[in-house]
């Protein structure tokens, strides 16, 4: 049962979600006592020293735990802090206590006065020992940790030497500063600046982050037609930040989550139904158990809260570069000479949308037993154990199960993030992600209704053999249906299929399994390991079978970087393999072979070179060299496109990250019908 209102109020912050307390919401609050677990104030709007907001906001603290959040200390500014500015935070902190206070990383003052926004940084050893000095004055003074919060950014500086986390992070080494995350603005920043934000947040110091902040943005677009997002803070969190914020406390466990709504505020009951979503992604990630992505947003396109805002570029250009063209802060010479000038030509979003189905029975492969080697997923732990110390962050036993759905979870999932980061980016649309049968037992076939409007839907067949997953005769009528349609394209991506050879006799089966395991040499894979009986079954529904077999060891150059792949370019229509040389090194790959009538519905794009300086393997011993790795639909068998490949295709694990990225972008961005030449 949840502690009430009044016997929170003088405790440390739940580790739930909160909201800004606005005065619109006043009344509301002290006749409804909502169940909320904080607020959180903007400092500077009670820095008077008494009236009507002093007397709402004392009543609120009495019953419910309060944060303060600051947004004009201008930590990085190149002139001394504001005395008299500190002393009145002071204030305000010996009158509330306020359980946490935070701050932005941004300047706001210089020579010339105040500005009204919070404006980047270079990241620099000079900047950082200015920012250093600034936090420490402000925790002296106020005698008390305080949070820094990442910025939204909408361009970067030439002279930086610091990657943004990494500048943060040692921040947090030499001052002793907590971490507020905004969610909302790695989503923002990483999108502006073309980072990605896997690897942003991997190397975020996320073990001092104390809070968390979550907003909505504006979709705008720069001058040349690239996505630029507007940290806007007038509408609901974004489908594609809820995705993020659960990934993080799915990561680090649950912490203070706030909803910033500072614009265009809404009725009480839309920011509590928000906060409401954010205490539902805290509650799962409390109990191990996240499913994180794209709870639906309650605004529909068109509603008044999604009206143009301003723009910060706007600021920027009209108000900050002519005001402050003479002066001498080295941000600002630097803002003449922003980094998105410099970004390779990309095309624009066409509004595709992407739907990623995992094809296996969560509930077959967790309760594989661990006893037997074969046929089965490793458990998280054997994973740790094998590759130490690969994932030593996902050692606490507290927080990550270590069994069969630990590895799905945070290893095998984890594996595709940076593909569903791109696809989102690139095309403006939050993707869908679906387990075909989830931990639930609850079955989601493929349908119009489970792929939630898709043009491009990528099946990862990465189902055990053992678990027999069969595409039921409505999934197949409903992928015909779905390649009816010329815009659409299908990737259907089995994996390898080890040890399943047949021979008469179980000697001979051991010698073809210690073959295969020779010729891969990967000593984490059992002798016999198959995946892929969805893809298998539901490609033969279509009338095109095709066996995914063996598991071939791929050729590496002297480099260490895979070798080109060998592409048939008059059979690429769509552009798909445009600056593709290479796919991956995953060490054991399945040749696609095309049975039956695929012969003639199928052909091979591009195949991919056996590394010969591997054990041989039976499949070479005739003189073969090469594997089918990507198959495709020939015009006349669908209106539409379908690939067959490899699931790793879409993983960033196996090497040739930068080419797949390419691959991932073309198919994502390829153009509609109407557009092609």
């Amino acid at each position: 049962m949840p502690e009430s209102p009044a016997n929170q109020s003088r405790q440390a912050i739940p580790k739930r979600a909160g909201v800004g307390l606005k005065a619109e919401h006043y009344r509301t609050i002290m006749e409804t006592s909502p169940d909320i677990g904080f607020f959180e104030i903007h400092a500077e709007n009670y820095m008077g020293a008494g009236g009507p907001p002093h007397r709402y906001l004392s009543e609120i603290r009495e019953r419910y735990p309060l944060s303060l959040h600051g947004v004009g200390l201008s930590i990085g500014a190149d002139r001394p802090l504001d005395k008299d500015h500190l002393d009145r935070f002071r204030n305000l902190i010996d009158r509330y206590s306020p359980a946490l206070f935070s701050e932005h990383l941004a300047w706001s003052s210089h020579d010339v006065g105040f500005l009204n926004d919070l404006l980047p940084l270079p990241y620099t050893n000079e900047t950082l020992a200015r920012v250093v000095e600034h936090i420490d004055e402000v925790q002296e003074t106020l005698r008390r940790q305080m949070l820094l919060e990442n910025p939204s950014t909408y361009l970067a500086f030439e002279e930086s030497t610091w990657a943004e986390a990494d500048f943060i992070a040692e921040i947090v080494r030499r001052t002793g500063c907590g971490l507020l995350l905004d969610v909302n603005n790695v989503h923002v920043a990483c999108t502006n600046q073309q980072w990605n934000p896997v690897a942003y947040l991997d190397a975020y110091p996320l073990s001092h982050v104390q809070e968390i902040h979550l907003a909505g943005f504006a979709p705008d677009a720069d001058d040349e037609g690239r996505p630029l997002l507007i940290d806007a803070h007038d509408r609901c969190v974004e489908e594609i930040v809820w995705g993020l914020f659960a990934r993080i406390v799915e990561r680090i466990g649950p912490v203070p989550a706030l909803i910033e709504w500072d614009a265009n505020v809404p009725d009480w009951p839309t920011l509590y139904d928000e906060a409401r979503k954010a205490d539902a992604i805290l509650g799962e990630a409390g109990k191990h158990r996240v499913r994180p992505r794209h709870l639906p947003s309650r605004i529909p396109p068109g509603d008044e809260r999604r009206a143009p805002t301003v723009d910060r570029r706007d600021v920027l250009s009209a108000i900050l570069v002519p005001v402050l063209a003479g002066a001498s802060s080295p941000a600002i010479a630097a803002l003449s000479s922003p980094s998105r000038s410099r970004r390779p030509e990309t095309r624009n979003m066409i509004g595709r949308k992407v739907a990623i189905y995992f094809a296996w029975d969560k509930t077959a492969e967790v309760s594989a037993p661990l006893a037997v080697i074969e046929d089965r997923f490793p458990a998280l732990f054997e994973s740790r154990r094998m590759l130490y110390p690969r994932f030593e962050e996902l050692s606490d036993t507290s927080r990550f199960d270590q069994g069969i759905a630990g590895f799905l979870d945070h290893i095998m999932k984890q594996n595709f993030a940076e593909f569903v980061w791109i696809s989102e980016s690139k095309t403006g649309q939050p993707g869908v992600e679906l387990e075909r049968v989830d931990a639930g037992g609850r079955l989601i076939p493929l349908s119009p209704e489970s792929i939630k409007g898709a043009d491009t839907l990528i099946i990862i067949s990465f189902d055990s053999l053992r678990t027999h997953q069969q595409a039921s005769h409505d999934e197949i009528a409903f992928m015909r249906a779905f390649l009816s349609d010329p815009d659409h394209l299908v990737f259907v991506g089995p994996h390898h299929d080890i040890g399943e050879e047949k021979p008469e006799t179980h000697e001979e089966l051991v010698a073809l399994q210690v073959a295969d395991f020779l010729h891969h040499g990967d000593k984490t894979i059992p002798p016999r390991q198959g995946f892929g009986g969805f893809a298998r079954t539901l490609l033969t529904g279509l009338g095109v079978p095709v066996e995914n077999r063996f598991g071939l060891h791929p050729a590496s150059e002297p480099d260490g970087s895979p070798s080109p792949v060998e592409t048939d370019r008059s059979l690429d229509r769509l552009h798909l393999l445009v600056n593709v040389p290479t796919f991956n090194l995953h060490p054991h790959l399945p040749h696609f072979e095309r049975m039956g009538h695929a012969v003639s519905r199928l052909e091979v794009l591009s195949r991919q070179k056996i590394d010969l300086a591997a054990p041989p393997h039976p499949f070479t011993a005739d003189g073969r060299t090469t594997f089918d790795a990507l198959l495709q639909s020939k015009p006349d068998a669908f209106a539409g496109t379908l690939l067959v490949g490899d699931a790793t295709l879409w993983s960033s694990t196996a090497g040739g990250v930068d080419s797949l990225k390419a691959f991932w972008s073309n198919i994502v961005q390829r153009p509609r019908r109407e557009d092609r030449s």
